[in-house]
């Protein structure tokens, strides 16, 4: 079960993978974090609205939840059709970027578990 610490800041330095242009992607030993990035000048990027995730393919939806909120939010997705459209594009392609955290590897458009 993901624990959603909205106030919550951390500190990873360069040790994040950008999903989307607003979130990011970052781990310790326990989880996937997933939040906004700032860049602090000296101090690397820090993590603000850390939601905490116990899978890459689990942190990957709440990203683009979030992204979709974000999106209804700011007006930049305002019909049924961009929701779905726009929902589709991000999952697949965030689905794309962590197969391989997930020890899945894709090929011929099938996927199949890595060693």
């Amino acid at each position: 079960m993901a624990s959603d610490y909205l106030t919550s800041r951390r500190r990873w330095g360069d040790c994040v993978v950008y999903l989307t242009e607003a979130f990011v992607l970052s781990a310790d030993e326990y989880s996937f974090i997933v939040g906004k990035p700032r860049t602090r000048p000296g101090r690397g990027i820090v993590i603000d609205r850390a939601t905490y995730h116990t899978t890459a393919a689990k942190a990957a939806s709440a990203a683009v939840l979030r992204a979709m909120r974000q999106g209804v939010a700011d007006g930049s997705i305002t019909t049924l059709r961009q929701f779905i459209v726009e929902q589709q594009r991000l999952q697949t392609e965030l689905e794309r970027l962590i197969a391989p955290l997930e020890g899945r590897q894709e090929r011929g458009g099938q996927e199949h578990e890595g060693t």
